[in-house]
């Protein structure tokens, strides 16, 4: 099988039961991949994470100012072309929230 040039980020784990204030207990992870959907493991370089769509309200009652940060470190750590993140989290509840990962 031959690789290609990176040409894309695909991510392999989504974040899941955030919580206010505390470390997603499960972090996203990040694939860098060629056309193909072929990991390129011998990459090199960095890829950021940043909140792209402030999410909404649970209820009403509970109004979400839509100044949510993302706290943690926010480049990822490289390993065999997959970029894990390990200590985010938000400092607002919200649902619907978009992660947007840039390299």
């Amino acid at each position: 099988m031959v690789k290609g040039a990176p040409s894309r980020l695909s991510v392999k784990r989504q974040p899941s039961n955030a919580r206010v204030l505390h470390i997603f207990p499960t972090q996203p992870a990040v694939e860098i991949q060629d056309d193909g959907g072929n990991v390129i493991k011998d990459w090199a370089g960095a890829v950021n994470v940043s909140i792209g769509t402030q999410g909404s309200a649970f209820h009403p009652a509970l109004p979400v100012n839509g100044s949510a940060q993302l706290l943690g470190t926010t480049e990822g750590y490289l390993y065999q072309g997959t970029m894990y993140f390990w200590n985010l989290k938000m400092d607002e509840m919200g649902k619907d929230v978009v992660l947007v990962f840039e390299a």
